[in-house]
């Protein structure tokens, strides 16, 4: 197996030193601010004014010495040169200091996204870049942060009072705060879901071929009387019975991340600020992270597996009856208007006779998807997205070519 975060690179892109490899299990690489990663996929902040009183305590004392300055320039410094110069000295400096501070731009705390890398951090201090396929675990707090709790390193934590925040654990164990909008921010919602994403594949990897020959198995040993009533054989049972139901629970939720119709009718099950949704998509992270090819030879490994499993059995279930009850009428009712039109739109698309008109429909359905996907009235996964887009090309580039 890899080492956690063997593949770090540091800000200009070079691998790792030797010393660099020896300590990467401890820490991510560490960046000085404003470094930004190449092919940026998606970047959310949040400014930081650590010091909103300091405009206040230079400007007032800046702007009385100028004022001062001014003041003793007209009565006794008019005609002297020297007087004048030791008079505008100050004043240049009280106004510089004014323009400096007022100008200043706040640092940013957040966290940015390619598609193979993450960066986190305050963009005006320091920033920590690793890649995406060792975050294990992504989670956003269920409320503002208030200051109090210190559970976090210091040098990890970019948490801001009042705000909600996003832990993120890498597979070293250490863990990051920053900042995050959870509200009707879909960039925000976009960077939680392809790191979600990353953690927790929904695509069913197909299982490597077993060989030819296979040694048979030797039948284990009976335990003793005291060992209790499961034998190996049982717990194995039930471990192919939990990766059997975590299997279907990926194929009954892949409709909802695919197919656009299904999308439009029941757009909160993709939703993550809902908080059945949520709890179902940290369910299934919880699952697919604890999850092995093989029975693990740790029996608590294993009760863990299908515990998680039936944790995610009843959160699928709360989800999927919860977004169906709300259907779109959650929604605003102009966007539940929207939505309408697009799946109506849609489904005429799909019944056109001709290619021009089944392209002038699929142009409609993208032009409304898109402005709702911006306008975060609704959280369209990627693969719905991609697959209106790659309809709409294919139809149009048919109609062009008749």
């Amino acid at each position: 197996m890899v080492a956690p975060d063997e593949h770090l690179r540091t800000s200009s892109g070079g691998a790792l030193s030797d010393d660099e490899h020896r300590h990467s299990e401890r820490a991510p690489v560490e960046s000085a601010g404003g470094d930004d990663l190449d092919n940026l996929q998606f970047g959310a902040y949040v400014d930081a004014n650590h010091t909103s009183w300091l405009p206040v305590v230079v400007g007032v004392p800046s702007s009385a010495v100028v004022v001062l300055c001014g003041w003793m320039w007209t009565q006794i410094g008019r005609d002297d040169f020297l007087t004048s110069l030791a008079l505008v000295i100050p004043m240049v400096l009280a106004l510089g200091a004014v323009l400096a501070v007022t100008h200043r731009r706040p640092p940013r705390l957040g966290i940015q996204i390619s598609p193979t890398e993450v960066m986190l951090g305050d963009w005006s201090e320091r920033t920590y870049r690793f890649p995406r396929s060792a975050v294990t675990k992504v989670k956003m707090s269920v409320g503002p942060w208030e200051g109090s709790s210190t559970w976090v390193p210091a040098e990890h934590d970019f948490r801001l009072r009042s705000h909600y925040y996003l832990q993120i654990t890498l597979r070293s164990g250490e863990f990051f705060c920053v900042p995050a909008d959870p509200h009707n921010n879909p960039v925000s919602d976009r960077i939680i879901l392809e790191l979600r994403r990353t953690v927790a594949p929904l695509a069913l990897e197909s299982k490597p071929s077993k060989p030819d020959h296979v040694a048979p198995k030797q039948a284990p040993p009976s335990p003793p009387p005291s060992a209790g009533l499961a034998t190996p054989s049982s717990a194995e049972k039930l471990w192919e019975s939990a990766k059997i139901k975590h299997d279907e629970i990926l194929l009954a939720y892949l409709p909802y991340e695919t197919e656009p119709l299904i999308l439009m009718r029941y757009p909160a099950l993709t939703d993550i600020t809902h908080p059945a949704t949520a709890a179902f998509h940290e369910a299934m992270e919880e699952a697919t992270a604890l999850r092995t090819e093989t029975m693990p030879s740790d029996s608590t490994f294993a009760a863990a597996y299908r515990d998680a499993v039936r944790r995610l059995t009843v959160a699928w279930a709360t989800a999927e009856r919860s977004a169906k009850r709300e259907g779109t009428t959650y929604l605003d009712p102009v966007d539940r208007r929207r939505l309408e039109q697009a799946a109506k739109l849609l489904r005429h698309a799909e019944s056109a006779e001709s290619l021009p008109e089944r392209a002038v429909y699929l142009r409609q359905v993208k032009s409304i998807m898109d402005e709702l996907v911006e306008g975060g009235a609704i959280h369209a996964p990627v693969k719905v997205v991609e697959a209106i887009e790659a309809a709409t090309a294919r139809a149009i580039e048919a109609a062009a070519q008749r």
